[in-house]
């Protein structure tokens, strides 16, 4: 039986990307982008549009995962950590008072002990100015939230997070997504 493969152009790979990223396939999202940019990790400034697109979901991915992808790599979570809020802070740079971009940002700096004020602040302002559009975003102020002991104020940003979330499973603060690799070429899967 002869099989047709179908392979993406760039723009589609990035936006398949994008669309495992939004269903929390953090394995199958990593995964589109290091075969579309080997060198994601070593992108600058001067990076395209595309590339930058695709640094930002490299980064999300790795700070939904806790940082636990690319171990086979020789990345350590707290190093994957890093480097995902560095290149955000970079990202968020170029889109001055972009609220997606600082509500990204800000997700990621919760995951650090060192910046964790500045990311819950962030997420507080957002929120309080209606300006969060990622149920991860709400996600992870609930966790901040609980962590301060504001159950209450945990509780609100769960149900904003299920609210916008296409599976309110995945408002669970401890949810962490799919890290598994495809089983199969992602060009077969499609977008």
């Amino acid at each position: 039986m002869n099989e047709v493969v179908r392979q993406l152009t760039p723009v589609q790979e990035i936006a398949a990307a994008e669309q495992d990223l939004d269903a929390a396939r953090l394995g199958e999202a990593t995964h589109r982008v290091r075969v579309r940019y080997p060198a994601i990790r070593a992108l600058d400034g001067t990076a395209p549009p595309l590339a930058q697109r695709a640094q930002r979901i490299y980064a999300l991915a790795l700070v939904r995962a806790e940082g636990r992808l690319d171990a086979q790599l020789g990345w350590a979570p707290s190093g994957n950590l890093e480097w995902a809020v560095e290149t955000l802070a970079d990202l968020d740079t170029r889109r001055p008072n972009d609220p997606r971009s600082q509500a990204d940002l800000a997700e990621a700096r919760t995951r650090l002990r060192r910046t964790r004020g500045e990311g819950v602040r962030v997420l507080e302002d957002l929120d309080r100015r209606d300006l969060l559009g990622s149920p991860y975003a709400y996600r992870a102020l609930a966790r901040a939230r609980r962590t301060a002991g504001d159950e209450g104020g945990a509780e609100a940003a769960l149900r904003r997070c299920a609210v916008m979330a296409s599976n309110p499973g995945r408002c669970d603060p401890d949810f962490t997504g799919e890290m598994a690799l495809p089983s199969r070429s992602p060009a077969r899967r499609g977008i």
